[in-house]
């Protein structure tokens, strides 16, 4: 498990390898310090043209960390994001009772998996916040007998009554998700399937 952990940090740190990237911190600048576009801008064959762009708020932040760390900012961005992202995967599995031995199996297998996707793009935002729904999901559905009792950090085990409270988290994480990348739509469907 800890040598899966170094070897997923190691593999964050690299230089901005996507070309896209440009294009949304422009468009972020353009939001903070000027006009929220609605025709296109940058696209030199079809300049001027209406387009939606369903990624926005995903710019804003992105041209935040650009703003204040310049590369290193947006390198910093990924690696914060994706150590939430395998940690909040880790505390699903951990809850199943799963060996750390057999969860560093499973985040080598996820990594390797999506590794290619580890660019500095919106949909960075998309696996961030499907995590966390589902983490709320699964924490809100329990486990037989809890029903009493504070938060146990070793298993995240909490009571019934605080499990439920967190569902309002829902609504919340879909609204910024609208905004932030054009898969919103997982999490609702996750929501419908746990």
């Amino acid at each position: 498990f800890i040598f899966f952990w170094a070897f997923l940090c190691v593999s964050l740190i690299h230089p901005i390898r996507d070309t896209d990237v440009w294009w949304h911190l422009k468009t972020g600048e353009v939001i903070c310090n000027d006009h929220f576009p609605n025709l296109d801008e940058f696209t030199w064959t079809v300049t001027g043209r209406p387009y939606v762009n369903h990624s926005w708020l995903s710019d804003v932040f992105y041209y935040q960390f650009w703003k204040y760390g310049g590369s290193t900012g947006v390198i910093i961005f990924r690696f914060i994001a994706f150590n939430i992202i395998f940690g909040l995967l880790t505390l699903i599995l951990r809850r199943a009772k799963i060996p750390f031995s057999v969860i560093g199996i499973v985040l080598f297998t996820v990594h390797s998996i999506i590794n290619g996707r580890f660019l500095d793009r919106p949909h960075i935002f998309s696996y961030l916040l499907y995590m966390i729904v589902l983490y709320v999901l699964i924490t809100a559905q329990g486990k037989e007998g809890e029903e009493e009792g504070e938060l146990d950090l070793s298993t995240g085990v909490m009571t019934k009554k605080k499990r439920i409270q967190w569902t309002w988290v829902l609504p919340l994480v879909q609204a910024i998700w609208a905004n932030m990348h054009g898969s919103v739509v997982q999490g609702g469907l996750a929501t419908g399937l746990i």
